[in-house]
């Protein structure tokens, strides 16, 4: 058959790739004990996030915009700041929202609001800090 055209048929396949949302949250620092002068300590957090992302801070202790280390009936007021590496405060209770895609690094800082006094009772006052990241 001089001059015959080969037939040819063809198909597509088409490929897809499914990355799920994921964020890990990583904080080396397991535990602080807060200085009695007042004066301040701080633990550093990171978040990895490859989608957007949420940020909410709170405490166990937290009451009527107050953060409070407690001792059964007894309490000691703190001051507690995070801020994110731009230097964004972000207050407790509050939600900032984050673009993800990156590694955000955070500092928490915490102190009491004034020294410890004399006749404050004595014991080991817990608080404990909570991060929470939604996406």
């Amino acid at each position: 058959c001089a001059g015959a055209q080969a037939a040819t048929t063809n198909a597509n396949i088409e490929l897809t790739l499914t990355i799920p949302k994921l964020c890990t949250i990583n904080s080396p620092t397991k535990s602080l004990a807060v200085p009695t002068n007042g004066s301040a300590v701080s633990a550093n957090f990171t978040v990895t996030c490859n989608t957007n992302y949420s940020l909410n801070t709170s405490t166990a202790n937290y009451t009527s915009k107050a953060n409070y280390l407690v001792f059964g009936d007894k309490k000691v007021e703190t001051n507690i700041v995070t801020k994110d590496k731009a230097g964004k405060q972000i207050a407790v209770a509050d939600t900032t929202q984050y673009n993800g895609g990156s590694v955000d690094s955070f500092t928490m800082s915490v102190n009491t609001k004034q020294a410890v006094s004399a006749i404050q009772t004595a014991g080991i006052y817990k608080d404990t800090y909570k991060v929470l990241v939604t996406y």
